[in-house]
């Protein structure tokens, strides 16, 4: 549910609606053919046309939503009605988050770039209409680009991969193969986790996030995601997935200590 730091739920009304929605366009690709998504061995997209025609108009609002939630101060409707208020505020926003290529205030020539660029004009001044608070705010414009990258390019991205034969973190099994295959015989203590070993050699990066892997739960012995949103995106699905691992809540509770 969207909710501001150290505040309550929110309650829009619109909120499960367009959850609903999204649920209901997964399930579709699920058992549309082709399928557009697989559920073995858990959720991965396999069609990008799918997710653009499809996931993406929902994820648009919800991305809205949470938006006028954090960023953008409600402004009251002249009829009174709350709720269709914030459905038009929902929609605007989304219709700038749909769209691609980013809003500048300089002008282009004719052609596919400045169609865009006119259409993107109009939909900002939608925006503006609505929320005359929007107007001239770059920060709230920051916060809505970054918004349209993360639904048009980087979650699609990120679902499209394989949990532990693409992408995840490295565990202790890893760390002791890597020993072996480096000839390294030294014996470590019982109560000894590799993970804490590593740590003092590793970036940390590959200590706490996720990893490229080159085959089904070999993760590469050096290489980083390059792209600080991916990595993000798939630090969260690799945690989702795999949970903490036991160095992760040692050191958890040593830090709570402190």
């Amino acid at each position: 549910s969207f909710q501001k730091s150290g505040s309550t739920p929110s309650t829009f009304p619109c909120e499960e609606k367009y959850r609903k929605e999204l649920v209901e366009r997964v399930n579709k690709g699920l058992s549309d053919t082709p399928t557009a998504f697989t559920s073995s061995p858990h959720l991965v997209l396999l069609r990008k046309d799918f997710y653009d025609s499809d996931i993406l108009p929902p994820l648009c609002k919800l991305a809205a939503l949470w938006i006028i939630n954090e960023q953008v101060p409600l402004t009251s409707t002249t009829d009174g009605d709350e709720i269709r208020g914030i459905e038009k505020q929902v929609e605007v926003i989304a219709a700038y988050l749909y769209l691609p290529g980013k809003w500048s205030s300089k002008r282009h020539a004719l052609g596919p770039v400045g169609k865009i660029q006119h259409d993107l004009d109009k939909v900002v001044a939608d925006i503006e209409g609505i929320l005359p608070n929007m107007e001239g705010n770059g920060a709230i414009y920051g916060v809505m680009n970054l918004a349209r990258q993360w639904v048009r390019t980087v979650l699609p991205h990120c679902i499209s991969k394989r949990h532990r034969v693409e992408y995840g973190l490295i565990k202790s099994p890893d760390i002791l193969r890597w020993k072996r295959l480096n000839g390294d015989k030294e014996k470590m203590r019982s109560d000894e986790d590799p993970l804490d070993c590593y740590e003092f050699s590793a970036p940390v990066g590959r200590r706490f996030l996720a990893v490229p892997f080159t085959g089904k739960d070999v993760p590469s012995s050096a290489a980083e995601f390059s792209s600080p949103e991916v990595l993000v995106g798939m630090s969260i699905l690799a945690y989702w997935y795999d949970g903490m691992r036991e160095a992760d809540v040692s050191k958890m509770i040593s830090r709570l200590k402190e």
